[in-house]
């Protein structure tokens, strides 16, 4: 096997080094900034307007026969309030409310209650919002 003289080596790596460097003041791109962290719902000063009713409570009415009792927690990472609510008869009374916009200015809920775990639903309410102004 024939070798090359060391100069014609020398000239192949450096005239290969030339072809694979990248060109003169090119710059490798910086790597992407990683993505904003999302700012959890809890850190919002909204999400805190209902925690005065969080705890266990003995419910009553106005003129202070029982009620009933309610539990209301924060959960999904205390970003929604949870109201688990049993009426006098000691049976869970279900509450289910529907919020539908009907146009820019009106919303409605609609409001269900179930005394049998969610087996039937009654209607207790059915109030329209509209938009003042």
């Amino acid at each position: 096997m024939r070798r090359l003289p060391r100069a014609v080596v020398v000239a192949l790596v450096l005239a290969a080094a030339l072809v694979l460097a990248p060109p003169a003041g090119a710059q490798t791109p910086a790597p992407a900034p990683p993505p904003p962290t999302p700012v959890s719902c809890a850190a919002q000063p909204p999400s805190h307007q209902f925690d005065f009713w969080v705890g266990e409570w003995n419910v009553t009415t106005l003129q202070g026969a029982p009620a009933g009792e309610s539990s209301v927690q924060k959960i999904l990472g205390d970003c929604v309030v949870f109201e688990n609510w049993h009426g006098a008869r000691g049976a869970p009374t279900m509450l289910r409310m529907t919020f539908t916009p009907m146009d820019a200015n009106t919303v409605r809920q609609f409001g269900e209650l179930s005394r049998d775990g969610g087996t039937t639903w009654a209607a207790a309410y059915d109030l329209y919002y509209h938009r003042k102004g």
